[in-house]
């Protein structure tokens, strides 16, 4: 059972909406009995302290059931079988993807999961294809999903596989708690596959990236040693919602400086160290906090803030182009997008958008 002191400690930030809606409903009520003289005093006075109580109830409520929901009823904090987790065993594993192509730049891997098909091949038809509207950008992608629920999901995801050659299927179920682990398998799979490309991306199924002007900018700003992202500074852990976090899964208040979860690069050859600090420090399910914030700080890599302002993330619109590298929200379909991030860099498509 939830402990009254956490329940009071971490009320929702909701919580002011219930309380102001309670104050106007109060104040409309009080308004309406000056006004209609029909309301007898004692009526009125009845009527607010009604309102009152059932205000005061649902507040209570809703601060001891979020609470009773991050203990027990997120699907973040269901327990895991660590045993039963093999981060270098992969149902399909693509091991030779890095070296079908020469002198490859980026790796780039992609969080995705089964179901998400049209988020796949939108982005394969847009800024996963930006090496056949530049020969200079030498970039292999590859899509990190889970175990199938059903036996028709696997027969779809072995065709996708078999057309496309760039599906890495881990030995893990694909959940939010089991999301630091998806991670930690896409980093041991580039270890073992593709330690000889100097850059790793990493990016979620719907982000649009700018690879002409992530290029350039590494070429002139990237230094092997930091995370380049958008950096979330300060950040509080949260002890209600969706991602919430118990005090005994992490005791701090507030999180190290850690990458939006959206999309970040690193220099490849830090992944080793982050996979070592994993072996010294407890997993956290939330997966940008625990591998660019915890885990890097352990093994001592920064986060940069350098594309800071190139990170946009909400949106998109034509004042972006040649300044924002990584949107994580475009609104819009991001094939309509890439259409114009090729028309500002003067690439002509090839392909039907």
């Amino acid at each position: 059972m939830a402990s009254w002191q956490t329940s009071w400690r971490y009320l929702p930030p909701f919580s002011v909406y219930i309380a102001s809606l309670c104050r106007m409903i109060r104040s409309t009520l009080l308004a309406r009995t000056r006004h209609f003289c029909k309301y007898v005093a004692g009526e009125g006075r009845r009527h607010v302290m009604l309102i009152n109580c059932v205000c005061l109830t649902l507040f209570f409520i809703k601060v001891t059931l979020f609470n009773y929901k991050c203990d027990y009823m997120s699907p973040a904090n269901v327990p895991v079988n660590l045993s039963a987790i093999h981060l270098n065993q992969f149902l399909i594993e693509e091991a030779d993807l890095c070296h079908r192509h020469s002198n490859l730049s980026f790796i780039v891997y992609i969080h995705s999961s089964l179901g998400k098909v049209e988020k796949r091949q939108e982005t394969r038809l847009t800024w996963a294809s930006a090496g056949l509207y530049d020969s200079s950008v030498k970039m292999a992608v590859v899509f990190m999903v889970g175990q199938a629920k059903t036996k028709e999901e696997e027969i779809i995801l072995r065709e996708e596989s078999q057309r496309y050659q760039d599906i890495v299927q881990g030995n893990y179920t694909d959940t939010y708690h089991m999301l630091s682990y998806k991670g930690l398998a896409s980093l041991s799979w580039v270890t073992k596959h593709c330690s000889h490309v100097p850059w790793t991306i990493h990016a979620d199924d719907d982000v649009l990236i700018d690879i002409f002007l992530l290029k350039k900018f590494l070429e002139n700003n990237g230094t092997q040693s930091s995370f380049f992202c958008y950096p979330w500074e300060n950040s509080p852990v949260r002890r209600y919602g969706k991602w919430c976090v118990r005090q005994n899964e992490y005791e701090e208040d507030i999180y190290p400086t850690y990458c939006a979860g959206g999309a970040w690069v690193v220099a490849t050859s830090l992944a080793p160290r982050l996979l070592e600090a994993a072996t010294r420090v407890p997993v956290l399910w939330v997966d940008d906090v625990y591998l660019t914030g915890i885990l890097s700080k352990n093994a001592e890599i920064p986060v940069s803030d350098s594309l800071k302002n190139s990170v946009r993330r909400n949106g998109i619109d034509k004042g972006d182009l040649g300044k924002t590298v990584i949107w994580f929200e475009t609104r819009k379909p991001r094939t309509i997008w890439w259409y114009e991030l090729l028309s500002f860099h003067s690439y002509v498509p090839t392909i039907d958008v």
